[in-house]
């Protein structure tokens, strides 16, 4: 048994002294649809396992359910609403779906549990995350989480690490995925460790925006020095592709440390895509114009929509790890990872494959005319001197024939 708690957008929208009208007439828009979903014996959705309702401006869902899938099929379906909503509609509000999700334990009241998804939601809200599952720790007030985050970005310990890709075209390492890393006295922590200690404390764009300077500068002291450069991709999420300073601070960042548009690629998840496409295909064809290359990046994971491949005007698009470790042992992954390259492919974009860990894995994917590999076969991701070190080198250059 689940509780879900959906808002179709946060708090700060777009929409002038006209937001209230507008948001109510969106909520009135998605509660028909909810209906229809749940009364409608076309849907893959049983009343008697579902019961909803609105209020502190959220709708409240109460699902009988055994299996979390039913749970993502659920945010599945009103995302997807609340996106053609805007797009087919043309609702003038800034769109994005946060939900909330408690999982009902037993001897717990269900006015906890509303509470809790509530909770939940609102950390969404804070991350400008689709979804977050309700944790003990969102209810804690832990202000030396963010004191400690902070003095660690002060104090540079933030820091980017870098991870090959290798074009089987090209036979070259052609650019790199910046990755953080938060370096202490002590040791090197990676991002699974505070990550969630970021979003918490509604940090982690913060973070992002930090690293990104940290691997800028680092791009900007090669071309200095005259070594070998070449394009570093680094993740946005969507607080910062949204944010009203995203392009301006892109630009200064890059005049700052010297380094040309065309050395930079920013990956973006498709959701981010999703949530506005006029205000995304505005934000991509800026960037584009300047010579910024567009990557989407965890492409086939979650709710994705072929259709974006042929709207989006992505330069590249990345296949998720979790397709690649199972296409050596899984004829059903490999004819899945086939089909995606050759999706890829006929929208004229690069196809991008992460978490190859093994040759057999890389000689699959060359039979499959993959573009570019990312992964452990490679390289881990590693530090910026070390990964000088591994470009001059050059072991995987010299090996191939």
């Amino acid at each position: 048994q689940f509780l879900v708690s959906f808002s179709p957008t946060g708090s700060n929208v777009v929409g002038g002294t006209n937001r209230g009208r507008l948001l109510q007439n969106l909520n009135q828009s998605l509660a028909k649809f909810i209906d229809k979903m749940f009364f409608d014996k076309s849907t893959e959705f049983q009343k008697k396992n579902y019961v909803y309702c609105f209020d502190r401006n959220a709708f409240l869902f109460y699902c009988y359910v055994n299996d979390e899938n039913e749970i993502h099929s659920l945010i599945g379906y009103l995302s997807n609403e609340c996106f053609r909503l805007v797009n087919e509609e043309k609702v003038k509000i800034w769109v994005q779906p946060f939900f909330g999700i408690c999982k009902v334990e037993e001897n717990t009241s269900l006015t906890a549990n509303i509470e809790n998804a509530l909770i939940a939601k609102t950390q969404s809200e804070k991350n400008i995350e689709s979804y977050s599952y309700f944790k003990p720790a969102f209810m804690s007030n832990d202000t030396a989480v963010a004191d400690d985050i902070l003095k660690g970005i002060e104090n540079g310990e933030f820091i980017p690490y870098y991870q090959a890709k290798f074009s089987l075209k090209e036979k070259r390492f052609v650019s790199s995925e910046v990755l953080a890393r938060w370096k202490t006295s002590d040791s090197v922590i990676g991002p699974s460790k505070f990550i969630e200690r970021a979003e918490r404390s509604g940090l982690l764009n913060v973070i992002d925006m930090s690293i990104f300077e940290s691997a800028m500068k680092d791009l900007g002291d090669n071309i200095k020095r005259g070594r070998r450069v070449m394009p570093v991709s680094v993740n946005f999420s969507l607080y910062e592709f949204f944010s009203r300073n995203f392009l301006n601070h892109i630009v200064d960042t890059l005049q700052k440390f010297q380094v040309p548009p065309t050395m930079l690629e920013i990956e973006i998840t498709e959701t981010t895509s999703q949530v506005n496409k006029f205000l995304s295909l505005s934000v991509i064809k800026k960037l584009k114009d300047i010579g910024v290359r567009i990557l989407m990046d965890d492409f086939g994971i979650g709710f994705s929509q072929i259709e974006n491949l042929r709207q989006i005007p992505f330069d590249a698009v990345k296949i998720d790890k979790s397709f690649t470790d199972k296409i050596v042992g899984d004829e059903k992954s490999r004819t899945i990872v086939k089909f995606l390259i050759e999706l890829i492919h006929s929208n004229d974009m690069e196809a991008i494959i992460e978490g190859v860990e093994t040759k057999e894995q890389l000689d699959l994917l060359r039979k499959m005319k993959a573009d570019t590999i990312q992964g452990f076969y490679y390289s881990r991701p590693i530090p910026f001197d070390s990964f000088n070190e591994l470009l001059k080198a050059n072991n995987f250059e010299k090996e191939v024939k």
